[in-house]
């Protein structure tokens, strides 16, 4: 595949009930051989947020929520466009008080993002990979929160399988944390997408 056609599209990866997504790791991302800037994930994060912001927007706008939860949404996190301070070696998202924290390995991929370990959450990759997987069918294109096409499925696959008369494949993906919302729910999967389509254009020749 292309550079084009291996990046990730936000309608590939929804959230669903509000809090909950899933974010595939290419095999190659994995690789002790691939090196990336470990500063990637900072670049990435300073380029997620106009996007969330104007997603969240949107969200609002469309969506049919509580009276509450829509001035909740309006009178704090949407109330005034977001920006950016410095705190130390960290940026901060301002007035929501997102930090980019995150932890690379070796080849500097980011096994971990998070915004507020407490109040936002975390996506991690743990060094054992098997812990972190997941099941996608080759069939569905539509379902569930991975929605590639079979040829997308396969090239993020590393192990295809079996189930009954169904061929599947195994995924890398990474786990996740403490998020309760949409709005961080949203700010985690966009960063994880903008940070993984870059990464890409190190492993696409």
């Amino acid at each position: 595949m292309n550079l084009g056609e291996l990046k990730l599209k936000k309608e590939e990866l929804p959230i669903l009930h509000e809090s909950c997504f899933e974010i595939p790791i290419h095999p190659r991302l994995l690789e002790s051989n691939l090196t990336l800037p470990h500063d990637l994930a900072s670049e990435t994060f300073r380029e997620t947020i106009d996007d969330w912001y104007e997603d969240l927007r949107n969200y609002v706008n469309k969506e049919n929520l509580k009276p509450t939860k829509r001035k909740w949404y309006e009178n704090y996190w949407l109330k005034e466009k977001t920006k950016i301070e410095r705190q130390g070696n960290h940026q901060v998202l301002m007035p929501c008080q997102w930090m980019d924290k995150y932890i690379t390995q070796e080849n500097g991929f980011a096994r971990c993002f998070s915004i507020s370990r407490d109040f936002g959450g975390s996506l991690y990759f743990p060094s054992s990979h098997g812990e972190c997987e997941d099941i996608l069918s080759l069939s569905s294109e539509n379902r569930g929160y991975i929605r590639f096409s079979a040829e997308k499925a396969k090239e993020f696959g590393f192990e295809e399988l079996e189930l009954g008369d169904e061929k599947v494949v195994k995924v890398h993906i990474y786990g996740s944390h403490n998020i309760d919302h949409y709005h961080s729910a949203l700010f985690l999967r966009n960063w994880a997408i903008n940070y993984m389509n870059k990464a890409f254009e190190f492993i696409v020749n």
